[in-house]
């Protein structure tokens, strides 16, 4: 079984913080502790939000991998939490 990672934070000041490092790490853990293989390939958006309208072009290309089969049906994609993908609730994270 592989896993891809998606990780994203919102602002430019975070990059400076443990946002990123603290998404791959929880990836790891979770890939060890499942008998799953993280891809070196991952998914990230930097200091993009998560609640505005905006284009997140790795989020995009993540879709596409998936649409494509590059990332093959039955693999995992992994994210800290739904505010990942949107913070506008439960309902815009399904539909995406």
């Amino acid at each position: 079984m592989k896993a891809w990672l998606y990780a994203r934070f919102s602002s430019s000041q975070q990059a400076d913080g443990d946002s990123i490092n603290r998404q791959v790490k929880a990836a790891q853990q979770w890939c060890s502790a499942n008998g799953v293989e993280l891809q070196q390939t991952s998914f990230r958006d930097l200091g993009v939000s998560g609640w505005k309208s905006i284009k997140r072009p790795m989020f995009e290309q993540l879709i596409k991998a998936m649409q494509e089969g590059k990332i093959p049906r039955g693999s995992y994609v992994l994210f800290e939490s739904t505010d990942r993908l949107s913070r506008r609730g439960w309902r815009h994270t399904q539909e995406l």
